[in-house]
């Protein structure tokens, strides 16, 4: 997961989980005809953290933890590495021991 550290500041994150048609049914497929679909979200907890200041998964908050951890749910895949942040310690990204 590329880019944790953008979502920092954000009281509210957002993850769009399906979209409602103008027919009122819901997809989670990705409609081929976007006007008048209206995405459904789930809303996460921001983590308020300055995540390119952690040097240890066990710095990660709990809010971002959630956040990977329905990710990993909802993409039925594994995140196994996060990158936290555009310098070169960031390229020792860390790896998180989330299971399905």
């Amino acid at each position: 997961m590329m880019k944790s550290d953008v979502l920092d500041s954000f009281e509210t994150i957002k993850a769009c989980v399906a979209y409602e048609l103008p027919d009122g049914t819901e997809t989670k497929d990705f409609p081929y005809e976007i006007d008048n679909v209206k995405p459904i979200y789930k809303d996460f907890r921001g983590w308020k953290k300055d995540m390119t200041k952690c040097k240890s998964q066990d710095e990660f908050p709990e809010e971002f933890r959630e956040y990977v951890a329905f990710s990993e749910n909802y993409l039925e895949t594994r995140i196994g590495i996060i990158s936290v942040g555009p310098d070169q310690r960031a390229n020792d990204s860390f790896i998180i021991p989330f299971r399905l």
